[in-house]
């Protein structure tokens, strides 16, 4: 800041002293207090060295500079209807600088010098920083408020643009792969594993675990498959915590808990967290400690993982769910979210070529019965969207051409 500017802040402040002091001067002492704080610096510095690496820091070999720098906060009462609020710093941009003298009577209030301008509709569409005079009296029920002032600072307006960008996602039974393959979880035409939720759920409050129930079915499970050594592991810590990356929570005052991970994906990972701690409690390494026998998506894993998943719970503090006892062909993984509701267009296939809007006038007498009727393996839906890059849920509706009726939502 320049010195001039410095030099008339500080004329500022030492004139509203000096009116504290004439108005109190005949005032009995005791009457009226200032109050300063701030801090003085004094620095001397010498360059010597590369010149260059001193030109960049404002030195220059051999010369000695002096600086210093001054910031101070002042606040004062006078005769409990004058105040005087104060801020100085040479070392800040001069619209960080203030000073106000203030008037508070019964009738009259005032202020002089610093204040910001709200509630005055037609005057200041928002509040602005003033330098002046503001003045209000109390008539009756009245406000009579005057301002002579000047406005400080720049007006300036931005205008901010969102990000768009449009996108197709296919849910399908199958790839196009030759011979064809399944579907990742989240492309499935099945939908994701979803529960509607009784309980309450509040992030980082409510237990949200993967429980097994220690049934005879699932030890003879076990057994028949040669894990029976993780009978008394599953047994004795018989739950799991989910991690925040395998579900979501979606819905206000309907909550669906919803899988972001295969439910047979969910049971392999504990049963080789359960392994893990089996070798690390039992002290065993090497070729000695156990594995996870089986290789995984195969047919054999499948069927190991369907039956012991019939003695699985998801737990929500003290509410239970089977977890193959989930909604399905319902809730869809769009991969975006903050989703335009007016820009997603569904299309169906009924053959895995020929796709149908679902605007067409063939799925509209299927709405009565669309929840009652499941989706085709062999149907096709895919979904074009433009999403904005923010974060929230959105959800759509479609109609397959068997006439089932399910939402989409990231």
């Amino acid at each position: 800041m320049s010195e001039a500017i410095g030099r008339g802040k500080i004329g500022l402040l030492l004139g509203a002293m000096l009116l504290i002091s004439v108005v109190t001067g005949g005032a009995e002492e005791g009457s009226y207090s200032i109050e300063l704080s701030g801090r003085k610096t004094w620095t001397v510095q010498y360059g010597f060295g590369d010149a260059l690496g001193l030109a960049a820091a404002g030195l220059a070999p051999g010369q000695l500079t002096l600086g210093q720098t001054l910031a101070v906060d002042v606040t004062g009462q006078a005769l409990s209807i004058l105040s005087i609020e104060a801020h100085f710093d040479d070392q800040q941009a001069s619209h960080l600088q203030s000073l106000a003298l203030f008037l508070d009577t019964e009738r009259l209030d005032g202020v002089l010098g610093d204040f910001v301008a709200e509630g005055y509709s037609g005057f200041a569409a928002y509040g602005k920083k003033m330098k002046g005079l503001r003045l209000e009296y109390a008539l009756g029920e009245a406000l009579l408020t005057g301002i002579a002032s000047t406005l400080e600072g720049i007006s300036e307006s931005r205008t901010f643009i969102g990000q768009k960008a449009h996108d197709e996602v296919t849910f399908s039974a199958y790839t196009a792969a030759d011979p064809p393959k399944a579907r990742p979880y989240k492309r499935e035409i099945e939908g994701l594993y979803a529960y509607p939720l009784s309980t309450y759920y509040v992030k980082e409050f409510s237990d949200l675990r993967l429980r097994f129930d220690p049934s005879p079915a699932l030890r003879g499970v076990l057994t028949e498959y040669g894990l029976g050594y993780l009978v008394e592991e599953l047994f004795g810590e018989p739950s799991f915590p989910l991690e925040e990356y395998e579900f979501r929570v979606i819905g206000d005052e309907t909550q669906i808990l919803v899988l972001s991970e295969r439910a047979f994906d969910l049971v392999r990972d504990r049963l080789e967290e359960a392994i893990a701690r089996y070798n690390d409690t039992n002290g065993l390494q090497g070729e000695a400690a156990k594995e996870y026998p089986f290789s995984r998506d195969t047919v054999y894993e499948r069927g190991f993982l369907a039956a012991v998943a019939e003695d699985v719970r998801i737990a929500v503090d003290a509410e239970e769910h089977p977890i193959l006892d989930a909604v399905r062909r319902r809730f869809y993984d769009l991969g975006r979210t903050r989703i335009s509701v007016g820009s997603l267009s569904v299309a169906l296939s009924p053959d895995g070529v020929r796709f149908e809007s679902i605007e067409g006038p063939a799925y509209r007498d299927t709405a009565s019965s669309c929840l009652r009727r499941p989706v085709s393996s062999k149907s096709t839906s895919r979904m074009r969207s433009s999403p904005t890059n923010a974060r929230s849920a959105s959800r759509s509706t479609t109609r397959s051409p068997e006439g089932c009726s399910h939402s989409a939502s990231p």
